[in-house]
């Protein structure tokens, strides 16, 4: 990350960034994830690739409804209704396939 932030490499850093937030979503360590997702708000300015921006958005969705429904913060719950809401305009352009 110190090479990424030295060079303003966003790409690199975001693509960390994401795989740091699915391995703290897989193991449970919320606290870290909730820091990640804060840090990765960007991707979808910095990354061409839509295959990582849907990724970032169910990883982002997913953190944000566990968070809500333990901590019962209305931070959270607005984040996660915030990405659903993007995800669901994305189906309606028919620009991902999230229809299942």
């Amino acid at each position: 990350l110190k090479h990424c932030n030295e060079n303003e490499d966003r790409n690199l850093r975001n693509m960390i960034t994401l795989y740091r937030l699915w391995a703290a979503f897989y193991f449970e360590e919320f606290d870290l994830a909730a820091m990640l997702v804060q840090d990765i708000q960007d991707m979808s300015k910095s990354s061409r690739a839509p295959n990582t921006i849907w990724r970032c958005a169910l990883l982002e969705g997913l953190t944000a409804f566990t968070l809500f429904q333990r901590k019962k913060s209305r931070k959270w719950k607005a984040h996660a209704t915030k990405i659903t809401l993007k995800v669901q305009e994305w189906v309606k352009k028919g620009a991902v396939n999230c229809n299942h």
